[in-house]
């Protein structure tokens, strides 16, 4: 009888000592979900005719860095249109589609353009259209999303 509380008590003690293991191998995983700087933009260019057109195209690229400890599937990139502009976006936005693999501290980068309207703008307009272009939608994974902000000098 003594035996077997005995066996119980190492038994018990193992079940402790493993689930300890599993929690400790699982907890880097868990650390980065719903982290905000999970993902950051180490890079951003655009690129704008300063010459007013009906069809121009506003050229843009980031550099896609992962700040966190575990693999993440980029899936698209979408960039988030200010108020200020809005009226002169002529196709609506485009998601850009990227399916790659992002390790851990390495960097992707991810080009697209939009079509805008510029004729009836100045060229100091025009260069601030390209400073309006602030925010960028990052779906990763299983559909989550994020949003990466872009505060950049004027």
């Amino acid at each position: 009888m003594k035996k077997l509380i005995i066996d119980r008590r190492i038994l018990a003690g193992l079940i402790l000592i493993i689930t300890g293991f599993v929690l400790l191998l699982i907890a880097p995983l868990l650390l980065d979900k719903g982290r905000a700087d999970l993902f950051i933009m180490s890079g951003y260019g655009a690129s704008l005719s300063e010459t007013p057109g009906e069809n121009q195209v506003l050229s843009y690229s980031i550099d896609l860095s992962n700040n966190g400890r575990s693999y993440y599937k980029i899936k698209s990139l979408e960039p988030v249109i200010s108020q200020e502009m809005e009226p002169y976006v002529l196709e609506g936005i485009t998601i850009i589609s990227v399916n790659k693999k992002l390790s851990p501290n390495k960097t992707i980068k991810i080009h697209g353009e939009l079509k805008v309207n510029t004729s009836q703008m100045s060229q100091e307009e025009i260069r601030d259209l390209l400073y309006d272009l602030k925010q960028f939608k990052i779906i990763y994974d299983d559909n989550q999303e994020m949003i990466l902000d872009n505060d950049i000098p004027n």
